[in-house]
């Protein structure tokens, strides 16, 4: 147990690189998708780093119990910016069907253009940005047509920080508690007995 902790900065970077990529999978963007394992990574490893430096050697039963009250409040912060995360996501992607019957999610806008309201006039049918794309434009690709570029950039920007602060959370209470761990599990310092001088 003890050697494993010792390698606790290698574990996280590795857990959440493998986190990043489940991630990446759950709520799949085609356009990000080597883009947020890459991200986690490069965010486990820094904040782990950092946690480790800002702690080392400052050690009490006091202190480890402050840890821990931080490692639950950065767990319950997780826990939120993943729900902001998957609310961004529900509002920020379409969904494109191709030929083959696989599915892929997209960025979209927040702000349609004028091809895009002349679409949704013309067919009024449409009740979905999946059926405007379909229907109208030629592919996914053309979503700068449905939608301003700076509404795609806004969507983009909101789903990127909303990751990152999933990442900061989680890798922030995993570090939290493995150095609580660490400490704990360490092996005791030998106490060494002086002779007393009379």
């Amino acid at each position: 147990m003890v050697a494993f902790l010792k390698l606790r900065v290698v574990f996280i970077t590795l857990l959440l690189g493998l986190f990043g990529g489940a991630l990446s999978l759950l709520l799949k963007i085609d356009e990000l998708q080597s883009y947020y394992p890459a991200l986690a990574a490069l965010i486990a490893l820094c904040v782990s780093l950092l946690i480790s430096f800002l702690i080392k050697g400052r050690w009490t039963v006091a202190f480890r119990n402050q840890i821990k009250k931080v490692a639950v409040i950065l767990f319950s912060l997780f826990i939120v910016a993943a729900l902001i995360h998957t609310y961004f996501f529900i509002n920020s992607v379409f969904k494109y069907e191709n030929f083959n019957g696989d599915i892929s999610y997209y960025i979209k806008g927040s702000v349609y253009t004028a091809a895009a309201l002349k679409c949704k006039k013309q067919h009024p049918e449409i009740t979905s940005d999946a059926a405007m794309m379909t229907t109208c434009f030629e592919s996914p690709e053309a979503k700068t047509e449905a939608w301003t570029e700076e509404s795609i950039n806004n969507n983009v920007f909101r789903l990127i920080i909303s990751y990152c602060a999933v990442i900061l959370f989680f890798v922030g209470s995993v570090s939290l508690l493995t150095e609580i761990l660490a400490s704990k599990y360490a092996p005791k310092k030998p106490v060494l007995k002086h002779n007393l001088i009379e």
